[in-house]
């Protein structure tokens, strides 16, 4: 693997191709620009030699938008099919959200900050947030009913043959 160093670059350095299939919505972009001015960057923009934006369009964007002079950068000797490839997989590698860790993660989120503080960082809509608390709140008092009426009308008999136990349903 080969060792690369972030450099900061003009802005006006940088370009695009405009084929990037990524699109944000202007929370989005909001939420991405409040991010860098919180937290600064955590991921250069990865371009190729010739500062041709492989990774981080967006955050380009935003800056230039909000008026940033100079950018972090990666340059790497990447081919232009090289730089397809890591925008498509940087675009899409993405795992899948557990909503019942959300939901923890909102609950300590959420006992710290505002709600319109979190969506300002995450442009998820505040229902969006509402609704993953709300759906793992209904389903564990879902199971929890359905476990307590399947005890109230299931009834044990037992095979006289082999002795195997059936649950049987009455009405």
């Amino acid at each position: 693997m080969e060792k690369t160093n972030w450099e900061w670059v003009d802005i006006n350095k940088l370009k695009i191709d405009n084929e990037n299939p990524n699109r944000m919505t202007k929370q989005e972009k909001l939420a991405l620009w409040t991010n860098i001015v919180k937290f600064g960057w955590n991921m250069p923009i990865i371009t190729d030699m010739s500062y041709l934006i492989a990774d981080g369009e967006q955050k380009y964007i935003v800056a230039k938008e909000h008026g940033a002079k100079e950018v972090p950068v990666l340059r790497k000797k990447i081919t232009d099919i090289e730089r397809r490839i890591i925008r498509q997989s940087m675009n899409k590698l993405r795992g899948t959200h557990d909503e019942g860790l959300d939901e923890n993660e909102y609950k300590m989120i959420l006992s710290q900050i505002s709600m319109e503080e979190f969506v300002g960082f995450t442009a998820i809509s505040e229902q969006n947030i509402l609704n993953v608390l709300n759906k793992q709140m209904n389903d564990a008092e879902n199971i929890k009913k359905v476990n307590e009426v399947d005890k109230l009308y299931t009834q044990e008999v037992t095979c006289p043959k082999c002795g195997h136990v059936f649950k049987k349903k009455t009405k």
